[in-house]
């Protein structure tokens, strides 16, 4: 077989993994998260905080544990579970006002220790922040916060009591504040030399393979480096020295897909060391974005991270409900919550890299490029449509403003909801996430896709028909199965679909092959697309009356709206010389609506040209001449068909028909 028959999906990605093994483990990590909340609700004590579960009177028998809550907490909040009727607003206060006015202290450690200190401070940020606050709990947060800057200032590292300082602790507080958006400049500073120092020094005790060489200790630097440099700000030699610190982190697996333990970070008085855990330092590896591309790389070591859990988990005393172990103490094994909580939030950030990985697939088998999703802050825009040119379109038999309609009944839902996906969520089923946009060519059906993928976030992959046919029409079935089973398997991304008007026809006097195309492979594929509910498609069209009724079923397509050129008052406050000759136009006789029919049937394009030819006019004969030619040969007055001679105007009289009958 030659190279070109041989399909893009068999070649190796990057990471090493085929579609086929993502999309496997996509489902064992959906799994694994399945029985999440009823594992967690078991560590739970008195609807508020999480405890140990570790048999050791330090703890106390029925003490919540603010380590462990901060870690449940941070689970609960990034899948999007910190609500509901388990945790309302009264909830969540009553634990932030606790946690805010006990001691800053833990299992017999110093009053206001930099570990429990920036637990407390990560759990009051997840709970809400300063929001409902006494001003003394207020006053009392900002002391604490002050407090760690001043040891990071001190120290650059951080430790407790006589033990060295660590860069997991060091990472942890630097994470927190920067949560709180308070890491000072300074601070920041002392930080950032001594992480270089550090990372240098644990990277060379590796490569020697020193007795003393810490895997955890090198990624926590990394993830520090991350923060307090960012890889903009990193010259080419400390981005090369991350890279290979985070290469000989992933060398240092086992084959049990764990870490070697880590130096001790301090002891516990009357339990033990503490020690870094190895999901623990995962989840934080994989929410930090900035650092995907240098982690993407090791996603099979990842898998064999996570394919770890399962021998490793501990039965519960609920049904199928599961915990996990630190392995921290002795030969014990019982399940503790904040462990639990750890292997939960790594399977959910992994899943989210696995997503990613499929995304880059999909690009690359279309030959896109690619751009991961972005965490947006809420636009400060009157529109997220910007400076699209409004329209006049019927629908559902009553005149709409195209930008007004797009945005109310398909755009803005989909914005106040996009955070759900985020999380791992489905969008919600009464809010529409398909659309048809159909209209004559040049009225901005594929820039107004690009508006929605910029909007989200997200994103945008436009299709046409040749990444179907691109390997001959014998194998469109094959191209078809491959780049829609793929694109099932992808969550926050928009799919444009342009031109493929053919593949969608009505069936009755179509050929057989087209028949049996439409009816065996797009609209169930179409549906697939549909049933999960976590991405955005778009199919923009210039005959929409030649689509199958078929095409109306529940689960296809939600919405069907005509896109048309730009009205009068757009253009003419677009073009300055189509407002001059307006004025020119109405001294001298013509009527306003008159122009108004005239002007508006212009697309953008032709408007423009307009435009461009009227700017140096001054005659109104000349000018109205002009126009006259621009809407004669525009191309809502073209034919569609040149042997039918119907033209487009016509047309979507029949296409708005059509449309009602559909019923979307």
């Amino acid at each position: 077989m030659a190279d070109a028959e041989v399909s893009e999906s068999l070649r190796p990605a990057p990471h090493g993994l085929s579609f086929n093994e993502l999309k496997s483990l996509i489902e064992y990590l959906d799994q694994m998260q399945e029985g999440s909340v009823a594992s967690l609700s078991y560590f739970r004590y008195d609807k508020e905080g999480f405890e140990t579960r570790v048999d050791d009177p330090a703890f106390g028998a029925t003490k919540t544990s603010k380590a462990s809550t901060a870690t449940c907490l941070a689970y609960l909040k990034a899948a999007g579970m910190l609500g509901g009727q388990e945790w309302d607003e009264e909830t969540r206060r009553r634990l932030r006002s606790k946690f805010v006015n006990e001691e800053w202290k833990s299992a017999c450690l110093p009053e206001d220790n930099p570990f429990t200190s920036a637990f407390l401070l990560e759990a009051i940020h997840n709970l809400g922040e300063k929001e409902g606050m006494k001003a003394a709990e207020v006053e009392k947060v900002d002391e604490k916060i002050a407090h760690l800057n001043a040891l990071l200032r001190d120290s650059g590292g951080l430790r407790i009591k006589t033990y060295p300082r660590t860069a997991f602790l060091t990472h942890k507080v630097v994470r927190v504040l920067g949560q709180w958006k308070r890491l000072e400049k300074k601070a920041r500073e002392r930080v950032e030399r001594w992480t270089w120092s550090h990372l240098n020094e644990e990277s060379g005790l590796i490569a020697a393979d020193s007795p003393d060489a810490d895997y955890f200790e090198l990624a926590y630097s990394v993830l520090t480096a991350s923060i307090t440099t960012g890889l903009d700000r990193m010259t080419p030699r400390q981005r090369r020295l991350l890279q290979h610190a985070i290469s000989q982190f992933f060398a240092g697996q086992r084959p049990d897909g764990n870490w070697p333990r880590s130096r001790p970070l301090f002891l516990y008085p009357n339990i033990g060391y503490a020690y870094c855990y190895d999901y623990e330092l995962l989840v934080q590896l994989l929410s930090e974005r900035r650092l995907r591309p240098f982690v993407m790389p090791y996603l099979t070591k990842l898998r064999n991270a996570a394919l770890a859990l399962v021998g490793r988990r501990v039965p519960l005393d609920i049904d199928e409900a599961y915990g996990w172990s630190s392995e921290h103490h002795g030969s014990q094994s019982e399940a503790e919550s904040w462990p639990t909580a750890s292997v939960f939030h790594f399977c959910f950030e992994f899943r989210d890299l696995v997503f990613d990985a499929v995304r880059q697939g999909v690009f690359e088998f279309v030959d896109a490029v690619y751009e991961e999703p972005r965490r947006l802050r809420p636009s400060t825009s009157s529109s997220p449509l910007g400076d699209l040119m409004d329209s006049t379109v019927r629908y559902k038999e009553v005149s709409h403003s195209f930008k007004d309609l797009f945005q109310e009944r398909f755009l803005d839902p989909l914005l106040d909801a996009r955070e759900l996906v985020g999380e791992g969520q489905a969008f919600p089923e009464d809010i529409s996430i398909s659309v048809i946009l159909y209209g004559p060519p040049g009225t901005s059906k594929t820039r107004l896709a690009g508006m929605v993928s910029k909007a989200l976030g997200w994103p945008l992959l436009s299709l046409d028909p040749s990444h179907l046919t691109r390997r001959g029409l014998d194998n469109v079935h094959a191209e078809a199965n491959e780049l829609f089973g793929r694109l099932e398997f992808c969550d926050q991304i928009v799919v444009l679909m342009d031109e493929f008007d053919e593949l969608v026809r009505e069936r009755e006097g179509a050929g057989e092959l087209q028949s049996r195309f439409l009816t065996t492979a797009m609209l169930p594929k179409i549906a697939a697309l549909h049933g999960r509910r976590r991405r955005v498609y778009i199919v923009a069209t210039n005959h929409v009356e030649q689509f199958d009724a078929a095409i109306s079923r529940p689960g296809r397509f939600d919405i069907i709206i005509p896109l048309m050129p730009p009205t009068a008052d757009e253009k003419v406050e677009e073009w300055q010389p189509l407002a001059k000759a307006r004025t020119t136009l109405l001294s001298d006789g013509v009527d306003e609506e008159e122009w108004d029919s005239a002007i508006e049937d212009l697309t953008y394009a032709e408007a423009e040209a307009l435009s461009t030819r009227v700017a140096s006019l001054r005659s109104p004969k000349s000018i109205k001449s002009a126009l006259n030619d621009a809407v004669r040969n525009c191309t809502l007055n073209k034919p569609v068909d040149p042997k039918k001679g119907e033209t487009w105007k016509a047309r979507l009289k029949e296409q708005e028909a059509k449309i009602q009958g559909l019923g979307l």
